[in-house]
């Protein structure tokens, strides 16, 4: 009796009905050598997804709901389960990082979850509704123009090259793999795992053959630089290119078509290096593809084919009014200021105006007491300031006349009670009072009184 039981050589997809997480299968809508492609609904929503279930072809066998690796291939299917598992985790974050960056040309198909189920695993997809590139370009209603294959090309490259950056490679990109959406724009669907499963085909690297790995070739980068300058050629002459043989040895003719169906002798310089048989003389990156075909690193080409008119420059709005200078009013103000400043400790510090002997006398004489007539009680006379070293003034004439007030000289703190600056006296004056009595007294202070250029009498009491 064998001890394992007979399985099928090719595992059939789950019925209609069955679940996987939250989702509900529909029908079966397309398969490959890595897994089978459902129709599914959320159950929770509503809303249609598509499910992808991973069951790689003479790996797996299908017993019941489960998958079952065939006997002998347990190792190869936990390898192929694995690396499965890798890539669909780094196509979800490439998307992701896509999404955060608002990068509009991602032409990654977007996982909306992962899982595990029936001994294998499967993702979520986002339902991706057109036709492939080949459907599309060979049913009409006509071939894609030169823009709209730049563009396609370009969401191509960016794509492909967001998983470059976290180590997967594409390598599936051929005209059936790459789906152009209901929108116009191009989606890259999950590849294969193993590209060296498929049959030999001109869209195939050397490296991705039998004959390149037994040679030492390794995939990398420059394999889907091969991919995507194979879909080129293909779209610019209808035919794929050149198989690996004829390229290798060069044989005549072996671009001709492209020849005429690219002018441009750069970008056929480009195409030709891309698609090199051996890596190391084949363009090494999707940047370096880029740059030979003359695109820029973000933006795709134009998807029109003709050039859009000039837009109108816009017209130079006016200048907003500069704000004043206010450097010169700071400097003015602040000029003002100290001068302000200097006029009020000038002001503070003035000298005491020196009053007219006259309005002393006046004001001498209304504050004597009533019934006291002409008499005035003496008034000794204020101290003299004594000048040290001054040389004696010679004697003034008798004529007696009301002393010119003198200003006081400025001083450089203020007192606190301002009092009446002394009147300068002669030295000959003084002794001519001393003699006189008090009649002359008051006779001398009532003629001081009197304006001046008045007549003026002698008193015998001053004689």
């Amino acid at each position: 009796m064998s001890p394992h039981p007979a399985i099928p050589s090719v595992p059939v997809p789950l019925a209609p009905g069955s679940c996987l997480g939250a989702y509900e299968l529909g029908a079966c809508h397309g398969e490959d050598l890595d897994g089978f492609d459902y129709d599914a609904v959320e159950r929770h929503s509503g809303r249609a997804v598509t499910i992808r279930e991973g069951c790689p072809v003479g790996l797996v066998a299908r017993v019941g709901a489960q998958v079952v690796p065939v006997p002998g291939a347990e190792d190869d299917f936990r390898d192929w389960l694995a690396r499965w598992t890798r890539l669909t985790g780094h196509w979800e974050q490439a998307g992701r990082s896509a999404d955060l960056a608002r990068l509009a040309h991602s032409a990654l198909v977007r996982i909306e979850a992962r899982g595990e189920a029936n001994g294998t695993a499967w993702v979520c997809l986002s339902p991706a509704t057109g036709r492939t590139l080949r459907q599309v370009a060979e049913a009409g209603p006509g071939w894609p123009d030169r823009a709209t294959v730049d563009a396609g090309l370009h969401a191509c490259c960016n794509a492909v090259e967001s998983l470059h950056r976290l180590g997967e490679l594409h390598g599936s990109l051929t005209p059936e793999r790459v789906v152009v959406l209901d929108s116009g724009t191009w989606c890259l669907p999950l590849p294969d795992t193993d590209p060296s499963r498929q049959p030999l085909s001109p869209w195939l690297a050397l490296e991705q053959t039998e004959a390149g790995r037994s040679a030492g070739l390794v995939t990398g980068p420059w394999t889907d630089v091969h991919a995507v300058a194979a879909l080129a050629h293909w779209l610019l002459t209808g035919s794929a290119p050149p198989s690996l043989s004829r390229r290798q040895a060069d044989a005549p003719d072996c671009w001709a078509e492209l020849e005429r169906a690219e002018p441009d002798p750069l970008r056929r310089r480009a195409l030709r290096s891309a698609l090199a048989p051996k890596p190391a003389d084949r363009l090494g990156s999707i940047a370096a593809l880029r740059m030979a075909l003359g695109w820029s690193e973000r933006h795709a080409p134009s998807v029109a084919a003709p050039k859009p008119a000039p837009a109108p420059l816009p017209s130079v709005p006016p200048a907003p009014p500069a704000k004043a200078d206010r450097t010169g009013l700071m400097t003015l103000g602040g000029l003002l200021v100290s001068l302000s400043a200097v006029f009020a400790v000038l002001w503070i510090n003035r000298p005491p105006t020196a009053e007219p002997v006259a309005a002393a006398m006046a004001d001498a004489l209304d504050q004597r007491p009533a019934g006291a007539g002409h008499r005035v009680p003496p008034v000794p006379p204020p101290p003299l300031p004594v000048k040290p070293k001054a040389p004696p003034k010679p004697p003034a004439p008798p004529q007696v006349q009301a002393p010119a007030p003198t200003p006081k000289p400025k001083q450089a703190s203020v007192s606190p009670v301002p009092e009446l600056p002394p009147t300068t006296v002669r030295p000959t004056e003084v002794a001519a009072r001393k003699k006189t009595s008090e009649a002359c007294i008051d006779w001398l202070r009532r003629r001081s009184l009197e304006p001046a250029g008045s007549e003026r009498t002698s008193n015998p009491a001053c004689e």
